[in-house]
């Protein structure tokens, strides 16, 4: 409001280049990479601390009695992942699972563990990994599923075009132009189970 114009793209909306900036400086912002730290799809304990969530690597703390919002923590300081869900899981010793992707030509889907330890991003790790089937085109994921015995993650249909990702400042979308629906890459049923509990 402040600087009465959108200034980060969300998902379906468009950020607008700052009209103070010089040319050069609205030119070089087409290739920014900046990802929203709009924490605004969910709640989650970490240790005995609240963190709200969105889709990407970044969380704030809150303060469970004011709802006061604190520092920011970027995951993918601790952690090999450009994105994260809004939506991990807790377990009974209140470690925290959560699913993210590293992309790139070898690009991953991440089971990552955020233990209930005195220091939890510093000793965050990846419980397991598997590559992704079609690095161009990953699957979208909003969430994951855990059983007593496994990790359960469905690479779908419903993909992320990392060409039209790489354009958006250039082409003016929104990230939810990056989502293609593509039926014909069926689920295989060999890659639905991620991770054996062990």
């Amino acid at each position: 409001m402040k600087a009465q114009r959108i200034v980060v793209t969300e998902f379906g909306t468009r950020a607008f280049p700052d009209p103070c900036k010089t040319i050069w400086g609205r030119f070089m912002s087409y290739f920014s990479t900046e990802m929203t730290d709009n924490d605004n799809v969910n709640i989650y304990p970490v240790g005995d601390q609240l963190y709200a969530s969105t889709e990407t690597n970044f969380i704030r703390r809150v303060d469970q009695n004011t709802l006061t919002t604190h520092e920011k923590v970027d995951l993918s300081k601790y952690l090999t992942i450009n994105t994260a869900t809004a939506h991990p899981h807790v377990d009974n010793d209140q470690n925290v699972y959560n699913m993210g992707s590293s992309f790139g030509p070898r690009g991953k889907y991440n089971l990552i563990k955020i233990p209930n330890v005195e220091k939890p991003f510093e000793n965050a790790s990846i419980v397991c990994s598997i590559p992704m089937e079609r690095t161009l085109n990953p699957a979208y994921y909003h969430s994951f599923s855990i059983t007593d015995n496994y990790y359960i993650f469905v690479e779908q249909p419903l993909v992320i075009s990392v060409p039209t990702l790489a354009m958006i400042h250039i082409t003016g979308k929104s990230y939810s132009d990056c989502l293609t629906w593509k039926p014909n890459l069926r689920v295989c049923s060999k890659r639905l189970v991620l991770c054996l509990v062990l």
